[in-house]
């Protein structure tokens, strides 16, 4: 079925994210339970690892749009699981500001790898037709690819 509107494309996109994590979402739910990582504190890491400077926690509240308070209970968990360190801030040395540590960014490394076996176990279900009409479609979209890690 083609979508005739945006939305009917983005519900359609939509149902694709649910069909990839449904079907195939076994690796990212043993990596989540495994790792004893909260989607919470895996989306301030993520956020974090894409960083190249440190930040504080106001900031990191501001780009996962929660409040201070929630982000500070993020924040106090990764501490205590040595995947942040709290440093004092180069600018006013009363602030703090959050750096991931390598710990943190082996976490976020091992969602990817969970992720992309998710992911793959989708593909290939596909048929060989319906592989080449997804490589068009995404080739079309011309999507950045990740980096060589």
């Amino acid at each position: 079925m083609k979508a005739t509107s945006r939305g009917e494309l983005a519900s359609q996109l939509a149902c694709l994210v649910d069909a990839v994590s449904r079907g195939a979402g076994s690796s990212v739910h043993a990596f989540l339970e495994e790792a004893a990582v909260t989607p919470g504190q895996l989306k301030a890491l993520m956020v974090l690892s894409e960083r190249d400077a440190p930040i504080s926690i106001g900031g990191l509240a501001d780009d996962l749009s929660l409040s201070l308070p929630s982000v500070s209970r993020i924040v106090d968990a990764m501490t205590r699981q040595g995947w942040v360190e709290r440093r004092v801030c180069a600018e006013d040395r009363r602030a703090r500001d959050l750096v991931i540590t390598d710990a943190g960014r082996e976490v976020v490394r091992r969602f990817a790898e969970a992720r992309a076996a998710d992911v793959r176990v989708f593909v290939d279900g596909l048929s060989e037709a319906q592989c080449r009409r997804l490589a068009a479609a995404l080739g079309e979209l011309a999507l950045p690819t990740p980096a060589a890690a």
